[in-house]
This record gives structure tokens, sequence and C-alpha cells, in this order.
């Protein structure tokens, strides 16, 4: 992935030692859910900041989906991509992986967003789930650590 693409999407630059280390992410991914991570810093006042790392898609429930977790990277590691690999190994036994407002159901390599009694609102391979999730863990990684 060339650096023009990275800084098109917002996928982090460090600088270290004259060289860019960078998170290499499958590009057609990248660029089908536009995945975009991000640090913002809420300020609560009275010296109360708070650092949020985020993933933005092209899709408003995905986003909301992915977000709504407040994942730490050993989280993704130690609880999240133990259910995603047990899907994939086993794509016909149904694993679920909720977050506070959508129920998400990972079945046949799919992964399906349900959300407030609408049914299926989204979905997409889980194999591009685990993609972004190990792309945001590499971002979690990273500095800045707080605000």
């Amino acid at each position: 992935m060339n650096k023009n693409l990275l800084k098109k999407y917002k996928l982090k630059f460090l600088k270290s030692k004259d060289t860019f280390e960078h998170f290499i992410m499958n590009e057609a991914v990248v660029l089908s859910y536009s995945i975009k991570f991000e640090s913002k810093i809420i300020d609560f006042g009275l010296f109360n900041k708070v650092l949020y790392k985020i993933i933005e898609t092209n899709n408003s429930h995905l986003s909301t989906y992915l977000n709504e977790f407040e994942f730490t990277a050993e989280q993704l590691d130690e609880e999240v991509l133990p259910i995603i690999n047990a899907a994939i190994a086993f794509p016909n036994v149904e694993q679920e992986l909720d977050s506070v407002t959508y129920g998400a159901l990972l079945v046949n390599n799919i992964i399906d967003l349900y959300y407030d009694g609408r049914g299926v609102v989204f979905s997409l391979p889980i194999k591009d789930l685990k993609e972004i999730l190990e792309g945001f863990r590499e971002y979690l990684n990273k500095p800045p650590f707080s605000a």
C-alpha cells in the first residue's frame, strides 16, 4: 500500500529513525469500507481530557457497531479475535458478537448486524471484519496513548 493511499484514508504514519511504520492491511478492504482510524480527544473541562481511538467506515451501522466496544488491544486479542477465528474455522457453527445496541451473528463466513428490531442492517464477510480489527489493534498499540 503506498503512502498516498495511507494518507488519503488516514491510516496512521509514525516516523521512526527516518523510516515510516504503517499498518499493513488488505487494500481492497480499506477501499471497500473507506477505513479510517482516528484519535479524538474529548475535553470534559477542568483538566479532564480523554483520548478515544475510533474506526470510521462508509457504513454508519458498521462504524457504530465497532466503536461501541471501546476495545483495548488486549481485549481484541483475548476476547474478540478468538470468536472471529472460531467462526472462520467452523463456518457452520453460529457465533455471537453483540455490542451495546447491535446484535451480531457470525455464520457461513458472514457477519450480520441486527439493529433495533429492524432485522439485518448490514452484512460483511467475517474475514473483512477480522482484517479491520487486526489493523485497529495495531493502531491501538501506537502512540498517542493518552490525551
